[in-house]
């Protein structure tokens, strides 16, 4: 189920000074509230302040103007009566709807969580208003924080929201990492605390904060409700192993070194997050998720029996459990031993007298994160089990009973692709030929979509290929959850190709493809399973046998693999990865038994660091990506991971930091301690570590081996800066890497340190620095002054050579697009008849929605490039669409009754109005509304006529009259130029200048200049008068939002864009302007040096008509 929430940023709300309440009177008689005070924290008595957030107050600020203007413009002091009331009505309406708009655009889609259901039976009341079938939870507030304000909040954690006080209850590692924390109604906090806290003091001291932070927080992860398993809890498995290792040291000042090739014993624990769960609690629980799923979706989604389960239950009980038979797995155990000892020294029979399971799911001691709080299983399982009595906030008794719930499950079936990322094809060393053969199928796949709808459907996953017992292609449907309407559509009609509007989203999925591939994204015939523990050798820890497991030292166990054909070895790979983390593994080809269930799972050994190499890997659901060792473009891969392969790090810390004077036990209830835990974690960016490991990939070997001994330092570094959050402990990239990053170069005669650069394959990352090199690099062009700005490094590396051989074998390649046009009759159900009084109030109100989704695309709109914003933004913006989409269906529905009882008539007038109506469809061609809306619907139409000739006929022609005026619009909208601030103004608030064209043109003429320059010119000197009147700089730059642009001169002038610069540098060489370099580089101002005529006949400047009107029939020819 899903709900929304609000989620406000904490830069928005307002801090004021808290007050007491009570009214007191100053010496000047004067009467104030008294302010409340506190006690900082070196003891001082301060002002109590408060974040506060009030939606009124913002609407007031968004609309105070416009309705001042209005009633100036009105003269509403003087209006009749009646008139004075129809304004204030509409003065009522604006209202209504700009807090609805401030209110929606505030709000998020959350799924079912144990949280969302606590807050419900602690408020319902509050807490079950439907907005457009997604249930709104009043009670709970996400802010989105910016550290320095958080770190502000006072130590009882209060905001206010709309005269409504929350207090911060939790910020889990996910929302610490996305710079987020959870507030809740402060009426529910007691009693939400009393319900996550399960029988634990409220006031219990916690050794490490931050891993409290991290573990009381899992309530808030993504859930479906099960039913409780009956669970033993057995101690870790700790085992020794020796290896050659590479040893990255802190030592005791600190200061971090490496030691290759050490031969070491190293402890580990083989199934840290992994526990396991009996195939018939397996199956009880894929049968009531998909019960649950099938209630939303209408769709059989877990019709199996997963391979895993990611479980969550209060209080910080967390892990994978992974499917077996516990039967087959004991049947050699005499029946006297089987038992289990838990962590807490007690004896558990797994079967009963009669054979009957007793025990379906062993958990370890890493995923009961609060173990050593209880002191015995059984006072958790007491506490979890019973109901907790309490009162809602109107005094009625309410009870609520803790679940056990499950986060995600093992797939079915994966994909048999897999794309690769730059990080591990940067730590290996390839030849120009070997990626020329590992980019191969990628090259050839996005050349087949170009120029095939079929391959392009097949790429986004509408239909895969499979071979009949003949050897011949055919096709079959595959799931289409995840791929918009019109790809379903037209993978039913291919004529809709014809649409422009296809043809433009076709456009943009190719050319995302093309930049993946240029940044390391190519396919492989890999997939992505689970990290799964031997299964055997569990059960050998866990009934006291001696363990030794089934799987040897560097292999694996799949079923995936095992049954494929010739594959005898695969690659492994786990993201991030940082250092040369490859590992070559052996495939085990004989069947075990045990492992039978285990069909989406990679299945590791116990006698090697394969876990610590991964990444210090757990077995709590992480994902690992493996490629086989057959097939010319994976073997690029495989062969060279085996043949570079390297020695896991083993990472050992002496350091041990100076004794502070005290240190002071924390308890949970310490709120400020728990936001200043909050903050630090926020600090912590993994992003920067991984940029300087590419730049350092980047650079060649040198030969005191510091690269990639830094390499390897930096691995470690990463690995601390991820569990930063729940360590408290961050760590800083040490002083002689960042020194090692830099270089000396000569410049006029000077020494001048420079860093390394971001290689150039990150171009495709980071667009807009891409962008920016290139606007800088076109300044010095224009100013001839021989220079180059390099915001990226073309050096020799294996991912920038890959870039490069992508970028020429695509760069010619261009969607083949049809030409014709589709014909929309098809999704056309009944006799169209849009002269009545129903089409207009439709038309009215996609008008009005069209604009909402317009601003709804402003609101959300973030460059790709942009990596600083939280990981799931991208979900955010998604869910408000689909929100948004459902809400357009509600509104359009509820026009009036033809609407209301006649779905397939409105969805007639839709298409009619996108594709024929005159007014509507020229200004808008994006059908977006259309598709997602009515996509499902559209779908059942399209390959159904309805329509009889003779309608076709007048609704053809009505199109191609549409068509050819769409033509004349795109043809006079490539010539229109909009300045804001100015083009944007009602006329009348638009200011007028006396220019005088006649003399001022006349001189322009006689100078000794291209007719070009003049042109140029002339456009420069009225675009400066019109913004000296706006007490504006004339700027030059890349947005039109801002400045003129290139493009903006070239509109003007006629002259081409590309060649405007020309014209420029003749002005600057004579002197008649001045250009000058902003401090972003990119924007020029630009300083006119000719003196304007004041005399002769004058005209009027106030915009870019005017301009465009005063520049008609200008020369341009010598």
């Amino acid at each position: 189920m899903n709900y929304r929430m609000t989620k406000l940023k904490l830069s928005e709300f307002k801090i004021e000074t808290e007050t007491t309440g009570k009214v007191i009177q100053l010496e000047d008689n004067k009467k104030v509230m008294e302010t409340l005070y506190i006690e900082n924290k070196k003891g001082n008595k301060v002002p109590k302040l408060i974040y506060k957030w009030n939606t009124d107050i913002k609407v007031f600020n968004s609309l105070y103007k416009t309705i001042e203007k209005m009633k100036e413009d009105s003269k509403f002091d003087k209006l009749e009566a009646d008139k004075k009331e129809q304004l204030k009505i509409q003065f009522k309406n604006m209202i209504s709807k700009c807090k609805d708009k401030i209110e929606n655009s505030n709000k998020v889609i959350v799924r079912d969580t144990e949280l969302i259901r606590i807050i419900k039976a602690l408020n319902l009341k509050d807490n079950s208003t439907d907005e457009n079938g997604y249930t709104y939870i009043k009670d709970l507030i996400c802010v989105a924080v910016s550290v320095p304000m958080y770190k502000q909040i006072e130590k009882d954690g209060e905001i206010e929201v709309d005269h409504v006080r929350y207090k911060r209850i939790l910020a889990s590692s996910g929302n610490v990492r996305n710079k987020k924390v959870i507030f809740i109604n402060e009426k529910l906090y007691d009693n939400a605390m009393t319900i996550l806290l399960c029988g634990l003091s409220p006031d219990m001291e916690h050794e490490q904060i931050s891993k409290y932070n991290a573990y009381i927080g899992l309530v808030n992860s993504d859930t479906i409700q099960v039913s409780t398993p009956n669970i033993v809890v057995i101690d870790d498995f700790k085992k020794t192993i020796n290896e050659t290792f590479d040893l990255v040291i802190k030592d005791k000042e600190g200061k971090f070194d490496v030691k290759p090739n050490e031969k070491r014993d190293f402890e580990f624990m083989p199934f840290d997050g992994a526990g396991l769960v009996d195939i018939t609690r397996a199956e009880i629980w894929s049968k009531e998720l998909n019960t649950v799923l099938k209630q939303e979706t209408g769709k059989n989604k877990v019709n199996y029996i997963p391979s895993s389960f990611q479980f969550r239950a209060i209080v910080g009980i967390k892990g994978n459990v992974y499917t077996c038979d516990f039967k087959e797995c004991l049947k050699n155990l005499a029946d006297e031993e089987k038992y289990i000892t838990d962590v807490w020294d007690k004896k558990h029979n797994i079967f009963d007298d009669e054979g009957n399971l007793l025990i379906d799911v062993i958990l370890t001691k890493s995923q009961f994160k609060f173990q050593k709080k209880y002191s015995s299983f059984g006072k958790w399982k007491t506490e979890f089990d019973k109901e907790v009595e309490l009162k809602d906030l109107d005094g009625n008794e309410i009870k609520y009973k803790r679940t056990f719930n499950i986060a995600k499950w093992g797939n079915k079936k994966n994909k048999e692709k897999a794309l690769l990322s730059y990080q591990p094809i940067q730590s290996l060393e390839l030849t120009d030929e070997q990626i020329e053969i590992l980019c191969k199928p990628t090259v050839d796949i996005i050349k087949s979509i170009s120029t095939d709808v079929n391959e392009f459907l097949k790429y986004r996953g509408l239909i895969e290929e499979s071979i009949d017992e003949l050897g011949k292609v055919n096709y079959k449907d595959t799931d289409m959850d995840r791929v918009p309407k019109y790809y379903e559509a037209l993978k039913n009609n291919k004529d809709l190709f014809y649409d422009s509007y296809i043809q433009k989203k076709v456009q943009l999925d190719i050319d995302k493809f093309k930049n993946n591939a240029m940044k390391g994204m190519v396919f492989v015939d890999g997939q992505f399973q689970t990290m799964s523990p031997d299964i055997v050798a569990f059960f050998e820890y866990a009934t006291r046998q001696e363990v030794v497991g089934v799987v040897p030292k560097n292999n694996i166990y799949s079923n995936y693999w095992r049954n494929k054909e010739n594959v005898t070895a695969v690659d492994i790979i786990r993201f991030p990865h940082v250092a040369n983390e490859h590992i070559y593994a052996s495939v085990v080809q004989d069947e075990i038994k045990e492992f039978e269930y285990i069909q989406d799972g990679i299945i590791m050994s116990i006698e090697d660091s394969s876990l610590e190499k991964l990444g210090n890997g757990d077995e709590d659901g992480d994902r690992i990506l493996t490629i086989p060792n057959i097939g010319e473009h994976n073997k690029i891969i495989v062969d060279n991971a085996k043949e570079q392969q390297t020695n896991t790090i083993y990472f050992i810390n002496e350091y041990v930091p100076p004794k502070k004077e005290e240190t002071k036990i924390i308890r949970i209830n310490e709120i400020d301690k728990l936001i200043e835990c909050d903050a630090n974690g926020m600090e912590a960016s993994i992003g920067k570590v991984i940029n300087k490991i590419s730049i350092l990939w980047s650079l060649p070997r040198d030969k005191e081996g510091k690269r990639d001994k830094y390499i390897k330092i930096m691995s470690v570094i990463g690995a601390l800066t991820i569990d930063y959050v729940k360590t408290g402990v961050l760590e800083q990239i040490p002083q002689e890497i960042e020194e090692f990053l830099q270089f000396e170069k000569i410049v006029k005669g000077k020494k001048v340190i420079e860093k390394y650069k971001k290689p150039i394959f990150l171009k495709v990352k980071y667009k807009k620095q891409g962008r920016d090199e290139k606007r800088i690099n076109k300044n010095h062009e224009l100013f001839e002054d021989k220079k180059t700005e390099e915001l990226f490094s073309d050096v020799d590396c294996t991912m920038n050579r890959l870039y490069h051989h992508v970028e020429k074998e695509l760069n010619n390649i261009k969607l083949d697009k049809s030409e014709g046009d589709f014909d929309f009759t098809s999704l056309l159900k009944d006799n169209l008849n849009v002269r009545n009084a129903t089409y207009p109030l439709v038309l009215k109100k996609i008008e009005e929605l069209k604009k909402e989704s317009d601003d709804l695309t402003q609101e959300n709109s973030i460059d790709i490039e942009n990596y600083t914003y939280d990981s799931d933004r991208r979900v955010e913006q998604y869910d408000k669409y689909k929100y948004f989409y459902r809400y357009c269906k509600n509104e359009l529905a509820s026009i009036n009754k033809e609407t209301t009882r006649n779905k397939d008539k409105l969805i007639d007038y839709l298409i009619y109005a996108f594709y024929c109506d005159k007014e509507f469809a020229l200004k808008h061609e994006a059908k977006d509304l259309l598709w997602n809306v009515f996509g499902t619907e559209l779908n059942k139409r399209i390959n159904k006529k309805y329509y009889g000739d003779k309608e076709f006929i007048e609704l053809k022609e009505e199109r191609n009259k549409l068509l050819l005026e769409k033509k004349e619009k795109v043809k006079a909208n490539s010539k229109k130029v909009k300045i804001n601030d100015i083009d944007t103004l009602e006329d009348k608030g638009k200011k007028k200048i006396k220019f005088y064209k006649q003399n001022t043109f006349k001189k322009i003429d006689e100078l000794d200049l291209t007719p070009q320059a003049k042109k140029v010119l002339k456009v420069l000197i009225m675009l400066d008068l019109l913004f000296k009147e706006y007490k504006k700089d004339l700027l030059i730059g890349q947005s039109s939002k801002k400045t003129i642009t290139r493009a903006t001169i070239s509109k003007f002038t006629g002259i081409n864009g590309k060649i405007i610069d020309e014209y420029l540098k003749e002005l600057m060489k004579k002197d008649l302007i001045k250009l000058e370099t902003k401090s972003d580089k990119i924007t020029l101002k630009c300083i006119i040096n000719f003196e304007v005529s004041s005399t002769g006949n004058t005209v009027d400047i106030k915009d870019s008509d005017s301009i465009f009107k005063h520049m008609k029939k200008q020369p341009c020819k010598k």
